[in-house]
C-alpha cells in the first residue's frame, strides 16, 4: 500500500478513463446498499442507496476459509451507525484505503451489502450482479490474496532484470519476463492467481467496464481495450470475451465461424460457460446463481427464456452438452438443476455443436420451478422438458 503503488493503480485508471470511449461512464446508479467509506478517518458506514445515482467500486475477492464479516439482520442497524476500518480484514481495509486514494466514495463487497441468512435478500441481491459489476466505476480484484487475510498488497519478488554491457557506449538494465507471461494467452488469464480458480469471479471480471487486478507479481488494469501492466505490458484482448461485441456494432463478417447473430451470440456464452466449469464453488447449490448476472444480460440480447441453464431458442443443441472430466455430478446430496443440465455437473461442460447438422427432434413443452422468485436465473428446484423425436 505504498504511494508509488497506489500512484500505479491510479494512473492505469485515469489512462483508461481519458482515453477509453467504450469503457463506462463514471456516474450511474447505486447498487441496494453500499459502504460510505469517505476520504479520511477511521469508521466507514452502511447506507440504503436504492434510487441513488454516484461512483462507486466494487471489490472482488475470495472468502476462502478464514472468518469474513458478514451483513446480517442482527448486525444491520449497527452498520448503519458505523463500522470500525480496524474490524475489516485486511482485502476490505485495502480495497478502502484505494478507493479513497482514487477520491471514489462508495464502495460494494458483497458479505457487508448482502444479508446473508436472509435467503429473499441474498437472492434478489444476486440476481442483480449484472448492473453492480458492470456499472461500477472500477471493480478491484484481490487476485493473490487465497481469503479476505490476503488483502490487495503486499510484498513481491523483484521483477527479474539483466544488464546488457554495450562497450564503448553505456550498460542498460533490461527487465526480463516472468515465467510464462511469454506465451500470449497465459498473460490474461492469470491462471495460477487463487481468484482465478472461483466460480463466482468468473461473472464479476467479465461483466467489468473496467478491473484492477492485483496479483501476486504486478498490477493490471483491464477494459474493454484489452489488459495493461505496470510494467508496459500490453495485451489487445480481454480475458474469455469482451461483451461490448455484443452490442451488434461489429459486422458478421468480422466473424467466420457464426452464421448469424444469434450463434456468435450462443457462442460467446458457450465459451463463457466452459471457463466456468474449470472454476470452483464453495456451495454447490451457488451452480446456477454464481452466474445469474452473465444469464441476467445474455437474455436482454438473445431474447429467449432461460431453462435451468440453457435457452429456449437453442433447446435442442443446449442438451446436447458434453462432461469433460470425470462425470461427477456438483452433488450427491444438494439439488443443483435437472439432470439434462449442466448445472446438475461437477466439472466443465462443453456445449455448442460444430459443423453442420439439424435438429431430428422437437422440444413440446418445458418447465421449470424457481427456488426463488427474486432471482428468475438462480437456484431451481426442479424441471422437465418433453421432446417429440426418433428413438
Amino acid at each position: 500500500g505504498s504511494q508509488h503503488s497506489l500512484d500505479i493503480a491510479a494512473s492505469l485508471l485515469s489512462n483508461c478513463v481519458e482515453k477509453h470511449e467504450r469503457c463506462g461512464q463514471e456516474i450511474t446508479a447505486l447498487p441496494s446498499r453500499v459502504l460510505d467509506v469517505g476520504l479520511t478517518g477511521d469508521m466507514i458506514r452502511l447506507i440504503d442507496s436504492r434510487g441513488l445515482s454516484g461512483k462507486y467500486i466494487s471489490l472482488s475477492h475470495c472468502w476462502g476459509s478464514s472468518e469474513t464479516l458478514t451483513l446480517t439482520e442482527e448486525s444491520y442497524e449497527s452498520y448503519l451507525s458505523g463500522i470500525s476500518i480496524s474490524h475489516l480484514p485486511k482485502t476490505f481495509s485495502d480495497a478502502i484505503i484505494i478507493a479513497r486514494h482514487l477520491e471514489t466514495r462508495y464502495v460494494w463487497i458483497d458479505s457487508l451489502c448482502i444479508m446473508q441468512e436472509n435467503q429473499d435478500d441474498w437472492a434478489r441481491e444476486s440476481g442483480r450482479m449484472t448492473d453492480v459489476y458492470s456499472n461500477a466505476y472500477l471493480v478491484i480484484a484481490a487476485n493473490h490474496a487465497k481469503d479476505g487475510n490476503g488483502g490487495c498488497f503486499h510484498n513481491r519478488e523483484a521483477r527479474p532484470q539483466a544488464k546488457i554491457n554495450l562497450p564503448d557506449l553505456f550498460e542498460i538494465v533490461v527487465q526480463l519476463s516472468y515465467a510464462g507471461e511469454e506465451v500470449r494467452w497465459r498473460g490474461t488469464e492469470f491462471e495460477e492467481e487463487p481468484l482465478s480458480g472461483r466460480g463466482w469471479a468468473l461473472q464479476e471480471r467479465v461483466l467489468a467496464q473496467r478491473i484492477l487486478h492485483y496479483g501476486t507479481r504486478q498490477i493490471y488494469l483491464e477494459c474493454n481495450h484489452g489488459i495493461r501492466g505496470e510494467d508496459g505490458c500490453n495485451f489487445d484482448d480481454r480475458y474469455c470475451c469482451n461483451l461490448n461485441d455484443l452490442d451488434g456494432k461489429r459486422e458478421l463478417e468480422d466473424r467466420p465461424n457464426y452464421r448469424s447473430r444469434a450463434s456468435f451470440e450462443h457462442g460467446m456464452w458457450n465459451n463463457l460457460l466452459r471457463q466456468y466449469g474449470l472454476r470452483k464453488l464453495t456451495k454447490a447449490t451457488d451452480k446456477l446463481p454464481a452466474i445469474s448476472g452473465l444469464a441476467r444480460l445474455f437474455e436482454d440480447y438473445l431474447t429467449a427464456d432461460y431453462v435451468a441453464g440453457i435457452w429456449s431458442d437453442d433447446l435442442i443443441e443446449g442438451l446436447a452438452w458434453q462432461s469433460i472430466g470425470n462425470g461427477a455430478p456438483a452433488s450427491l446430496t444438494q439439488y443443483t438443476g435437472p439432470s439434462w443440465s449442466w448445472a446438475s455437473y461437477g466439472g466443465c461442460a462443453a456445449t455448442g455443436l460444430r459443423g453442420h447438422w439439424k435438429d431430428v427432434s422437437q422440444i413440446e413443452e418445458w418447465y421449470v420451478e424457481l427456488q426463488n422468485q427474486e432471482n428468475p436465473f438462480g437456484e431451481v428446484k426442479s424441471g422437465w422438458i418433453r421432446i417429440h423425436g426418433p428413438l
